[in-house]
């Protein structure tokens, strides 16, 4: 009876820990223009299952990170989307856009994504003539939406740990490139110490050297 007993737990603890395995894992981060240095917070990331069927939704962090867990293997679909108000659109947009459609100027796959603003799957005049005439004059929507992300497929069979994805996405209509985060609530300060006094009299400039001993990014600044 004892060994019995002792056979059974065995078994039990091994179809636990076979449970536990077949679980599966997929995070990841949002960045803008995929760019690391760019994360996104307040998106929503919606993972479906391969019918279709939403499984669950997560908000990113000011680190852009996303994270679901406990999931059946499968084949899964990644879609993301947000609020946020984003970069504003402005001539000089609309301006890279007639560069690029006139050649002179190289854009990334994010910059393309950003630039049909029309969503017709490609990038010419159309969108060129909407953001100069009927966004920035007359203040409408783009037919794209507000922003554009990345989609992904995600596959949970034999995978071999657990794989952190990266993905971008792009404020439709801005195409530089460039996120600059506005209304955090944490805001990096810096400050210096002088190695000595300096004495002014009154209206009189004054130049001194300023010199940082660590790197800050002072986009946003």
């Amino acid at each position: 009876m004892k060994r019995l007993i002792t056979l059974a737990s065995f078994l039990g603890i091994l179809l636990s820990a076979n449970m536990a395995y077949s679980q599966n894992e997929v995070n990841g981060f949002i960045y803008y223009h995929n760019n690391p240095e760019y994360p996104l917070p307040e998106v929503t990331v919606s993972l479906f299952d391969e019918a279709g069927d939403l499984v669950d939704t997560f908000l990113t962090g000011d680190d852009g990170y996303y994270q679901f867990t406990g999931l059946e293997e499968g084949m899964y679909s990644l879609t993301a989307n947000t609020d946020l108000e984003g970069p504003d659109v402005t001539m000089q947009d609309a301006l890279n856009i007639l560069f690029y459609i006139n050649g002179n100027m190289q854009f990334t796959p994010y910059q393309v994504m950003a630039a049909d603003v029309t969503g017709n799957g490609q990038v010419n005049m159309q969108d060129f003539v909407f953001i100069l005439i009927h966004h920035l004059v007359f203040g409408n929507p783009f037919p794209a939406g507000d922003w554009q992300f990345d989609e992904l497929l995600v596959s949970t069979f034999s995978r071999d740990g657990q794989d952190t994805l990266s993905s971008g996405g792009s404020k439709t209509g801005t195409v530089s490139g460039i996120w600059l985060p506005t209304g955090r609530d944490y805001v990096e300060e810096l400050s210096f110490t002088p190695e000595g006094t300096i004495v002014a009299i009154q209206d009189e400039l004054i130049r001194f050297p300023l010199q940082l001993s660590n790197t800050f990014d002072l986009n946003g600044y």
